[in-house]
Order: C-alpha cells, then sequence, then structure tokens
C-alpha cells in the first residue's frame, strides 16, 4: 500500500471494493503458514495485539487517508464505518482452511507433518497447530484432538471473529458525556452511542459491517462533503470538545463559541 493516487479520495467506495479486490489478497499471501503467531489476540493469546503489524498499520492508515480522518481515530470505528474487516480476521480464516485441506489431502508427507506437529503442539505452544488452537472459539479447538481430527467450519468461526468485534465496539456504547475517559475511548464511545449502524445480522457476525449511505457513489457526494461527514461521525473534527482536549482546556469548558454568547453554556460536541 504504498503513496495512493489523488483520485482515490474522491472515489471511496470504488477504492474500498478495489482495495479487499487487489490490496487484501497481497496480505494474505501465504498467511496459512506464517499468520498463525498472529491470529491469537481476539481471543486474549499470548502474543503480538490487535493492529501490531506492519501489514496491519498500513491497512487501517489506508482506510483513515481515504475518509480523511485524523491518526488518533479509533481503529474499530474506522474498519465498522468502512465494512472492512482487520487482517486478522482474513488470516485465521486462512489457516482454517489450510487445516482442512491438510485433512482432506492424500499426501502421506503432508499427512505426517501434520501429526507430527500436532503431537509436540502440547509441549510446544510456538508451533503451528498450538497457536490455531489459541486463536478457535470456545469448544472448536476439540477438532484438533490427535485422537480424532475433524474438519473445523470455517464459518462457525468467522461468525464468531465478526461478533467479537461488533460487541468490542458495542461494550463502548455509553453516553460520552456521563463520563470523563481517555480520547480515544471519547471517540469510541460517540461513534458507538450516536453513528454506529446496528443491523442485526452483523451485530450477531453473519455478515461484515454495513457500508453507511454517505459512502454509496449514489449519493453522488464529492470527495470534500464524504471526508466532511466522515470527520464529523469519527470525531475527527474541530468542534471543542476535540480542539479543548489539543489546548488542555477542561473537558465541561469546551463550550459552543456560539451559543456560550446566548448563555447557553454547553459542550460543543456531537449532538450539541
Amino acid at each position: 500500500m504504498g503513496m495512493p493516487h489523488p483520485w482515490c479520495r474522491e472515489m471511496p467506495d470504488a477504492v474500498l471494493h478495489l482495495l479487499q479486490a487487489f490490496a487484501l489478497p497481497l496480505g494474505l499471501n501465504a498467511s496459512q503458514v506464517w499468520a498463525t503467531r498472529f491470529i491469537g489476540a481476539w481471543r486474549g493469546a499470548p502474543g503480538p495485539s490487535l493492529f501490531s503489524t506492519d501489514l496491519e498499520k498500513r491497512q487501517v492508515s489506508y482506510l483513515k487517508w481515504v475518509l480523511g480522518v485524523k491518526r488518533g481515530a479509533s481503529h474499530f470505528a474506522t474498519f465498522w464505518e468502512t465494512g472492512q474487516m482487520p487482517l486478522q480476521f482474513y488470516w485465521l480464516r486462512s489457516c482454517v482452511r489450510f487445516w482442512n485441506s491438510m485433512l482432506g489431502s492424500d499426501n502421506p508427507l503432508l499427512q505426517g507433518v501434520l501429526r507430527a506437529d500436532l503431537r509436540m503442539s502440547s509441549n510446544h505452544p510456538e508451533f503451528w497447530c498450538a497457536q490455531l488452537m489459541r486463536a478457535l472459539p470456545d469448544g472448536m479447538s476439540e477438532a484438533m484432538s490427535q485422537a480424532d481430527c475433524k474438519k473445523i467450519e470455517v464459518g462457525v468461526v468467522a461468525r464468531a471473529w465478526r461478533a467479537w468485534f461488533a460487541e468490542s465496539l458495542s461494550q463502548h456504547m455509553v453516553d460520552p458525556r456521563q463520563e470523563l475517559v481517555g480520547p480515544s475511548f471519547r471517540k469510541m464511545r460517540a461513534f458507538a452511542c450516536y453513528f454506529m449502524q446496528r443491523e442485526t445480522a452483523a451485530l450477531e457476525g453473519k455478515k461484515p459491517p454495513p457500508m453507511p449511505r454517505y459512502l454509496c457513489a449514489k449519493l453522488l457526494l464529492v470527495g470534500a462533503q464524504v471526508r466532511s461527514m466522515a470527520r464529523f461521525r469519527l470525531s475527527s473534527h474541530n468542534l471543542m470538545v476535540e480542539r479543548g482536549r489539543y489546548n488542555g482546556t477542561a473537558f465541561q469548558q469546551r463550550l459552543c463559541p456560539w451559543c456560550s454568547e446566548q448563555g447557553c453554556m454547553q459542550v460543543q460536541d456531537e449532538p450539541h
């Protein structure tokens, strides 16, 4: 993901589809072999956390660039807003498919390597099978039992991961005015409370997050209008609730400059 062409910001919906079609496969190249050490973050397994690898950072940075939002915008909110999923989701799905294909292979060498790796995984947590086991949803690691190996349902794993991702955002659905929190949590709370689209199928993990209407080409919005909308929804705006943070102004003192002149002493945030 090098420096994109300027027209990318004028057609965000097309760019997001091109990202899925062309850029995403590059981030999946041979990931079924090397990505197992990264896929357990959503289960709290030891190892790198979510968005910690260079590829993941490039992915989320590109999405923020397309939307025109600041680097401090919430990673989770950025993915949900664009209808995308992090690379770790695709890496896990790729590894599960690789496990299934190895079980169905009639190559004796491949079968022997798989069985050997599985036997040694109990004492060596860094082995491929051990890392994959830790990344599976509850109850699904039994399919990797040495006594009775079974294929893993890819759809069930994908649904569980997407549902976890939705829950990670939904749990921040608390009014950001009620409690003073750090800037990143305020941004997540504002998005979850005011702007997050809550389609039942997406919340249950049955489908990816829905893309908001303003990102669709049918509305014929120019790039500047799309970026303004995205900045407002992802708390990358210049309202006093954000601008005051940079100035060191206390939260309750980040008042709307126009309304305060009329005696209305309210914080200038998204609902205001």
